[in-house]
């Protein structure tokens, strides 16, 4: 099977193109994400979630004619849904417990910064849970890993479920590296504007692309097992719900380089975790 370059060229630079255009204006109005940004900000970012997807049904439907066959729209069994929904507060539990033990922040699990944060800004005190840091573990575990995966699917049905196949004839380590670079490069203007990495925005691209690759790994392993890029996007939406979600208000210091999830610790365990998923994954996904 040959790669399919004209596909990829055209996927990309669509993709590309366009995303970095809506940003790129965005920016350019002195939007920045070191800070709190406006909310309009806020809906775009999560808009352009949106972009692969539509860059891939273009390109499927009218470019190269490949049709939707091997796009991965299939559910697949409820089992991996479910181990998802326990393993991702796991995950992320190890992660900042590594980051708390290795001094990289230190957790506030009352929530006090983030309650006096509210009530500073006008918050009702008798509208705080007793137990804040429970009711939002509870939330990001159960419910908005549902919300967010709409979204996600944005980028899945344009990254796994069309670019990564097409860059599998390389092989799946070097199509998952490749695929992993390209993905964290995508968030390049954000990234150099404070999302993310506030501070940090050149390194903070490459660290985005570290981990992009560490969570495309587990991506692909997932897309090799099952053929469903709905479960990547299942996935990806239970990792936005922990990664912007309780472990962020709890380890509010977390030093953004070393500790939590996009940091070296993070990118260390999710890499070590997602090369022991892919190595025990099929070398093609079922049915191709």
């Amino acid at each position: 099977m040959m790669v399919n370059w004209r596909g990829i060229g055209w996927y990309l630079l669509i993709t590309m193109g366009l995303t970095w255009a809506i940003e790129g204006v965005m920016i350019a109005q002195g939007v920045r994400f070191d800070g709190a940004p406006p909310i309009y900000a806020q809906l775009v970012v999560a808009g352009v979630m949106w972009v692969p997807a539509l860059t891939a049904f273009i390109v499927r439907r009218w470019i190269t004619r490949e049709g939707f066959a091997d796009a991965g729209l299939r559910f697949g069994s409820w089992r991996p849904y479910a181990l998802i929904l326990v393993a991702a507060p796991l995950l992320f539990g190890l992660i900042y417990g590594l980051t708390g033990l290795l001094g990289l922040g230190t957790p506030d699990w009352e929530m006090r910064a983030y309650v006096e944060m509210a009530l500073a800004a006008g918050g009702d005190p008798s509208a705080i849970p007793a137990n804040p840091t429970l009711l939002l573990l509870l939330v990001t575990t159960f419910i908005t890993p549902w919300v967010n995966s709409i979204f996600a699917f944005g980028e899945e049905f344009g990254w796994t479920g069309y670019l990564m196949p097409r860059l599998l004839p390389l092989g799946r380590w070097k199509a998952t590296l490749i695929y992993g670079v390209i993905w964290g490069l995508w968030h390049a203007p954000l990234i150099l504007v404070g999302f993310n990495y506030p501070g940090h925005p050149y390194l903070g691209v490459l660290l985005m692309c570290g981990m992009a690759i560490a969570l495309g790994m587990a991506q692909v392993a997932l897309w090799l097992r099952t053929g469903s890029v709905i479960l990547t996007a299942f996935l990806h939406g239970a990792f936005n719900s922990q990664a912007y979600g309780i472990w962020r208000v709890v380890y509010g210091d977390a030093d953004a380089v070393l500790g939590g999830m996009g940091g070296l610790v993070g990118i260390a365990v999710m890499a070590l975790i997602g090369a022991w998923l892919l190595a025990r994954s099929p070398a093609s996904r079922p049915g191709v």
